[in-house]
């Protein structure tokens, strides 16, 4: 990766072919992916409370593109974290861009990474980070890249996540604006509390990892009621409170599981321990604090589970985009991840309680619970079509998904992967392996298919 005097990222690699035969190769080449700026208003809604005018970061790959009035447009939405990920270069959607001679637009989610509307991240400032707000977003710079020609639809909307939920949503609201979705891994409901994510991913390890974690969990309890400062020391995280520490631990062993990240996930470490009879909670410690912290916290360490740290507001900070987030979380979506009970790795502490005393220390008193009911009957999981769905077997975000084919052009898939390659959260959004699971490649080639149905 080579960066340009204008910040323009270059990128020259070879990219192999998949091996399915509706996917398209693409050749050792130099992709050019320029950036730029969108404007918005920073209150899309009521105008008689406009505050003025804001910009967030955007990415464009033209390789791929073919001139002309009915060019399609590819949109990838940025989630809740800075934009990172350039979408048109080594992904599924460069493949489906070179099929369909489209240009790609990666787009920051206001509030994350570069795309700051306000001075900080306060309440008073936050009231502006709404899915409503988001929506109308992308609505304008879809409104503002789309073909001239106002007979043809040709804008398409790609998302991992929640940022998958945000292209459904979108396309629920403005149905002859996006032409087509495909959403990964995606929550298209709110839900105040979510246990089926523990209780998937601690399923999803396997008997064994799961029972050398409880063992290793069971050690961890014991030393945080006997000595606190001595356990949280040790795992390099003495800025948390005692429920907050159990909270990251619980994130450490499953959210590599979530990803159907074999390589840092803790099971390898865990198994070693076993074989060889080490003391289980040192394998843990050594997971948490070589593996993890490295791999999922290396910009900021684990403070990002103290609510201390994250109830700061300046933007700047590395507990910025977890602020942000979290105030999607706490004032409408939910999505709290508590204890599933003792089927589960979470501890018991972790409850609704204690998501609703973070969200009122971070932000403010009576903020939580969010009204999920009222989000749902005007979002959740609408009707629309011209609509791929995809999951991955591993990903516990699929029990808030669209999961059933409903239609002919509103479809879903949950691929299977195996021990080596699970399908994790977002498998289909990451570049190809070669040796990729049959199931996946049959899904992809399909999607693909159906996509180029729908844009022709």
């Amino acid at each position: 990766k080579l960066t340009g005097s204008d910040g323009s990222s270059f990128l020259v690699g070879l990219v192999c072919c998949r091996p399915s035969p509706g996917l398209v190769c693409i050749s050792a080449t130099v992709l050019h992916a320029t950036k730029g700026s969108y404007g918005y208003k920073l209150n899309n809604i009521l105008t008689a409370l406009l505050r003025g005018t804001a910009s967030s970061l955007y990415r464009q790959v033209k390789d791929h593109y073919i001139p002309n009035n009915h060019c399609p447009i590819f949109i990838y939405l940025g989630g809740p974290e800075p934009l990172q990920h350039i979408s048109g270069v080594t992904d599924l959607v460069a493949d489906l861009a070179r099929q369909n001679g489209a240009i790609v637009y990666s787009l920051e989610h206001r509030y994350f990474g570069q795309s700051q509307p306000t001075a900080d991240l306060s309440v008073a400032n936050l009231h502006f980070l709404t899915v409503d707000q988001v929506i109308e977003d992308i609505a304008s710079f879809a409104r503002t890249h789309m073909s001239p020609d106002p007979g043809f639809h040709n804008v398409t909307l790609f998302g991992e996540g929640y940022a998958g939920g945000l292209a459904v949503w979108t396309k629920h609201k403005y149905p002859e604006l996006i032409s087509v979705v495909y959403s990964s891994g995606a929550p298209v409901v709110a839900s105040l509390l979510f246990p089926q994510y523990d209780l998937h991913t601690t399923t999803a390890m396997g008997p064994a990892c799961a029972q050398s974690l409880r063992v290793a969990f069971d050690g961890v309890y014991t030393e945080l009621k006997t000595n606190p400062t001595f356990i949280k020391n040790l795992f390099g995280a003495s800025v948390l409170t005692d429920t907050e520490f159990l909270w990251m631990l619980s994130e450490a062993v499953t959210i590599p599981v979530m990803n159907g990240d074999t390589m840092h996930s803790p099971c390898g470490t865990m198994a070693t321990a076993v074989l060889h009879r080490y003391e289980l909670m040192e394998a843990l410690k050594y997971y948490v604090v070589k593996v993890f912290y490295p791999t999922y916290l290396s910009d900021v360490g684990p403070v990002v589970y103290s609510s201390k740290m994250v109830a700061r507001v300046q933007k700047s900070l590395d507990t910025a985009p977890m602020r942000s987030w979290l105030w999607l979380k706490c004032s409408e979506l939910g999505y709290a991840q508590v204890n599933p009970g003792p089927t589960g790795l979470r501890s018991s502490m972790i409850d609704e309680q204690f998501f609703a005393e973070q969200c009122e220390t971070v932000f403010q008193k009576g903020i939580w619970p969010p009204n999920v009911k009222a989000f749902n009957t005007k979002y959740g999981d609408p009707d629309v079509d011209h609509t791929f769905y995809m999951y991955g077997a591993a990903d516990p975000w699929q029990w808030l998904g669209h999961t059933m084919t409903t239609g002919p052009t509103a479809l879903a898939h949950v691929a299977i992967g195996n021990a080596t390659l699970p399908a994790g959260h977002g498998f289909d959004m990451k570049p190809f392996p070669h040796d990729a699971p049959v199931d996946w490649q049959n899904a992809l080639w399909f999607a693909s298919q159906e996509i180029f149905t729908w844009l022709h």
